[in-house]
């Protein structure tokens, strides 16, 4: 059956590159028609295979799953095979395979790109900001925003976060807070106001283990071919998902509907759907056009917490909202985890 399936994908994939060869050089709305034909045919056997293997791997689950057989060793095994560094490439240029030497490089490298990298004067990132006519929320948002925090937002916070994820370095999982919410809420309440007031969370609440997961097709030797994975405590993701439920309200108001990613209610392939429509229209092959694709290595890990703040500002949030994001940001401390073993905060 998978051999029959795999002819069947080939055979429309020659199909679909003979229209694209077509195509470039005669468009017409008869090829593009025929191409979307071999798309949705293409889209409709892999997705008939995906069903036949998903289904055939809940019954050997269902069957096997909790027995301490084959299937069982195999899968842990696969799993803790995937999370072995066996060996890495030293800044010097020296490839180790001491497993002690592997978690200090590891540990150096990003202790290196958490460094700040803007000068301590921000005399040029305040003229920057003041130079541009960017969109602000209202004063009633901007109000709602700074509102004291009330236990049925951190009930709603946990219920509203996923299970099943690893817990953080003190070992309670989201479950754990799901099953306790109501006693557990006005505990968490006095907790972050009192860490608001302070300006500073409980030293467990900036904690986080980092595991690293190698991506597709990277050299294993490279720090930078790891994605790092970090677990947080549930108490900080907590806190966390209240500001974002609170971010949600203002964020149709700030950000231009061009940017699709990471915004409630948007999705990606609607940018998708507009560069194909771009593409293909009749006026983009009167006039040269370009398709640019940037990545920029770790972004997330290199924003600048200064001008984050600022830019918070500059968008209208008030000085209470700006107070809460500033807390999550305070005096963060981070353990490598490697082979088994894991560095110092």
């Amino acid at each position: 059956m998978n051999a029959m399936c795999r002819a069947e994908q080939d055979v429309i994939i020659e199909a679909i590159n003979r229209v694209d060869a077509q195509y470039s050089i005669s468009p017409s709305s008869e090829l593009y028609k025929k191409k979307l034909d071999l798309q949705t045919q293409y889209n409709l056997v892999t997705t008939t295979k995906t069903e036949r293997l998903l289904l055939k791997s809940r019954g050997l689950v269902y069957e096997h799953g909790e027995k301490a057989g084959h299937l069982l060793a195999q899968q842990l095994k696969n799993r803790a095979a995937t999370q072995q560094i066996p060996q890495i490439r030293k800044p010097n240029g020296e490839v180790t395979i001491d497993p002690k030497e592997i978690n200090d490089t590891f540990s150096a490298y990003y202790s290196n790109l958490y460094t700040s990298e803007i000068p301590s004067d921000r005399t040029d990132m305040d003229v920057f900001l003041n130079s541009l006519q960017t969109p602000s929320i209202n004063e009633e948002l901007k109000n709602d925003l700074d509102l004291p925090l009330e236990q049925t937002e951190i009930i709603n916070a946990i219920h509203a976060l996923q299970k099943g994820k690893a817990p953080g370095p003190d070992g309670y999982p989201i479950e754990f807070y799901q099953a306790f919410s109501n006693k557990l809420s006005p505990i968490l309440l006095d907790m972050f106001n009192d860490s608001l007031s302070k300006g500073v969370l409980p030293p467990t609440m900036t904690q986080a283990s980092i595991c690293l997961l190698l991506k597709p097709g990277k050299d294993k030797l490279e720090c930078n071919s790891y994605r790092p994975i970090s677990l947080l405590n549930s108490d900080v993701k907590i806190l966390a998902k209240i500001l974002a439920i609170r971010l949600e309200t203002a964020m149709h108001n700030v950000i231009s509907d061009d940017q699709t990613g990471f915004i409630s209610g948007r999705h990606s392939f609607a940018n998708i759907r507009r560069l194909l429509n771009i593409i293909y229209s009749p006026k983009s092959r009167e006039t040269p056009e370009v398709v640019v694709s940037l990545d920029a290595e770790k972004a997330f890990d290199r924003v600048e917490w200064p001008y984050m703040f600022s830019s918070l500002a500059k968008f209208g949030f008030g000085p209470i909202f700006i107070s809460w994001i500033k807390l999550l940001y305070s005096s963060p401390k981070a353990s490598i985890i490697t082979n088994g073993k894991q560095s110092q905060y």
